[in-house]
């Protein structure tokens, strides 16, 4: 705050809004969503409720001692108790605010959500904001649903662009002159806490509790155009081959056509652009290419227990099928087994944590989408977008945001209509998410919740950061 202050605020001119609400409704409402409402809807337990399940004596008792013990540097804060922490512990309320308009959190079924919802208007013309951007937020405000939630877009619009997860370092950049109107929002700390606590902690279900961790950094393959300042990080099993060929053409399109190769046929192992536009380092990619984030980067992630069946059949079916000296990766010695491998994989991704191992190419297809790409410093450097197969309603959204990217890095319209047939033409040799192979794994998969449960503790947290549905029987 402090930061964002001092660079983009200095002066003061901002309007910044927060919002406060009862205690007890809030900490009612974090156990209600947590740990009722949120498990009820997913069979999923998202957080893990300090062990006291649907307990709230246990969890309010738990919940007392855990933040004193905080007070005294025993603990450090978990994401469960940032839900239920006090409203005053967060936006760094001592030094700032003063500088926020304080708003007391209202239902959206009560009298005064009309009151609050025509301040918030009159603020926004305070601000110059144009009348038709305030008629569509004071309409997402009052429909009953937001925008965004009906949107087919496969893109998370904003990325981080528009946030800063420190007040001091946003103050510092934007906020120096105060001239900010910043928002917050208060609630009653009971509620708030029920709220929180129902809808992390009630129903069993899927949990951080046994999760491995995300943001190991194993593995990551950029390819880049440097001419049009366009890259992808790619992530085996998640639009990779496609995205090699797409890139590749751009790279050299006449060389590429000239030489009868095609974007919907092309390899990765015998690639026409070989090792010419990779880099596996991203650190040292950007520190040369990207210094100035003038490039556009693309990543493509997936539904991960989609992505672990595309690679388990892929490389432990139908490579299976080949002579021997053919076969590319080993599946752990269980071939066609997926009980095996999964748990052969558990073993062997929590043996690697602790320094037992390395990584083999076969735990690279199967490893988290987080571990990837050098996601904990760069995923704000990504436009991500979730893997669709090329028969669902949602594939020509995909391409029509793709086509606009394209635009936007100034391809010329030849290679862009070139690019967009060849993405309308299908799969890559490679798909495997239209086979019939997959759907007989994949039964067996949801007749063993067992089996579920271990697939989601390794990808648990790609489901968190990518925003992805846990899995539902």
């Amino acid at each position: 705050m402090t930061e964002w202050t001092k660079h983009l605020n200095p002066d003061g001119s901002y309007t910044t809004f927060t919002f406060v609400r009862d205690p007890v409704q809030r900490f009612l409402s974090a156990y209600v969503d947590k740990c009722v409402i949120e498990p009820a809807k997913t069979h999923i337990q998202a957080l893990d409720c300090y062990d006291c399940g649907s307990n709230m004596e246990c969890f309010i008792h738990t919940l007392h001692n855990r933040l004193w013990k905080f007070m005294n540097g025993t603990y450090s804060l978990s994401v469960m108790d940032k839900h239920v922490i006090p409203q005053t512990w967060h936006c760094q309320m001592k030094d700032y605010m003063r500088a926020y308009k304080i708003f007391r959190y209202v239902s959206t079924t009560s009298d005064e959500y009309n009151i609050f919802v025509k301040a918030l208007a009159e603020i926004l013309e305070s601000h110059n904001v144009p009348q038709k951007h305030i008629a569509y937020v004071i309409d997402g405000l009052t429909s009953g649903e937001s925008p965004h939630t009906t949107s087919k877009s496969t893109v998370r619009y904003c990325q981080e662009e528009i946030e800063r997860l420190s007040v001091d370092e946003w103050t510092i950049q934007f906020n120096q002159p105060h001239d900010y109107t910043v928002f917050t929002v208060v609630r009653d700390p009971i509620e708030r806490f029920i709220s929180a606590f129902v809808d992390k902690c009630v129903f069993t279900g899927y949990n951080a509790l046994y999760a491995l961790p995300p943001f190991h950094n194993v593995d990551a393959h950029m390819i880049y155009v440097d001419r049009y300042k366009l890259g992808a990080c790619l992530l085996p099993k998640c639009m990779s081959t496609i995205m090699t060929g797409v890139l590749c053409y751009l790279y050299d399109d006449k060389a590429f056509t000239n030489a009868n190769r095609s974007i919907a046929t092309e390899a990765f192992v015998d690639r026409f652009c070989g090792d010419t536009i990779d880099s596996r380092d991203m650190k040292q990619w950007t520190s040369r290419y990207n210094r100035q984030r003038d490039y556009t980067v693309l990543t493509f992630v997936r539904d991960p227990i989609d992505r672990f069946l595309s690679a388990f059949v892929d490389k432990c079916d139908i490579e299976q099928n080949h002579p021997e000296e053919w076969r590319h990766l080993d599946c752990y010695g269980c071939e066609r087994n997926v009980e095996c491998f999964i748990r052969k994989l558990k073993d062997r991704l929590w043996n690697h944590l602790n320094g037992k191992h390395g990584l083999t190419m076969m735990d690279i297809h199967v490893v988290p989408q987080t571990w990837h790409c050098s996601m904990k410093t760069y995923m704000s450097y990504y436009k991500v977008f979730r893997y669709v197969s090329s028969k669902s309603d949602e594939y020509q959204v995909f391409l029509s945001e793709l086509k606009a990217i394209f635009e936007d890095r100034n391809i010329p319209q030849e290679q862009i209509s070139y690019v967009m047939k060849e993405l309308n033409v299908g799969h890559s040799h490679h798909s495997t998410s239209n086979s019939s192979v997959s759907s007989i794994y994949r039964n067996e998969l949801m007749s063993k919740p067992e089996l579920i449960k271990i697939l989601v503790d390794l990808y648990y947290y790609d489901y968190v950061t990518f925003g992805l549905p846990f899995p539902k029987f």
